[in-house]
């Protein structure tokens, strides 16, 4: 498997420098190795030949006491409009009750929008289908999504994404 960056590698606040966190929200860390890449995967199973390309994606969660007992709700997703890769949070803690938010949008290369602090970063709110905010249940089902960027290349961005293929679905605890 091959991944090939097309965006630097971000955390919760920003571009990795000395100083900066990891912390997403109270006991919840993240780090975005690869926000957006051009993927390839050729492997061999059981003689089988599996090879397929296309977007790809890597990241990595850390806590320090369990999952559910940090989270009450976890909007998270990414993908690539045009010249642009997007990558977003917007997740309530069990911790303090409060939001917290992760925006990051890169072109070209570079980052050119995003951060954490709330009014500057992004805001997600669900709407169709479970669209209730905050969600009534950790495993809510909207069907879309509205994404505002506060800020990107000096102008709002705004972003409409629609679940189409539910990938995991555990119910009443989980969906992907």
């Amino acid at each position: 498997m091959t991944l090939t960056s097309v965006a630097p590698p971000h955390l919760p606040c920003g571009i990795p420098k000395p100083g900066e966190t990891e912390q997403l929200m109270p006991h919840i860390g993240w780090v975005n190795a690869v926000p957006d890449a051009v993927a390839s995967v050729d492997l061999q199973i059981n003689g089988t030949a599996l090879s397929f390309s296309g977007p790809g994606y890597h990241d990595k969660n850390c806590g320090d006491q369990p999952f559910l007992n940090s989270t009450a709700s976890w909007y998270w997703g990414r993908g690539r409009l045009g010249p642009y890769s997007i990558v977003w949070f917007d997740a309530r803690s069990l911790v303090d009750g409060e939001e917290y938010f992760s925006a990051y949008v890169a072109r070209g290369g570079r980052m050119v929008g995003g951060g954490c602090v709330a009014g500057e970063s992004v805001v997600v709110r669900p709407w169709g289908g479970d669209a209730a905010y905050p969600p009534l249940t950790t495993s809510a089902d909207p069907e879309r999504f509205e994404l505002v960027f506060a800020e990107v290349e000096g102008r709002e961005m705004r972003v409409n994404v629609k679940n189409s293929i539910a990938t995991v679905k555990v119910p009443g605890l989980y969906n992907r």
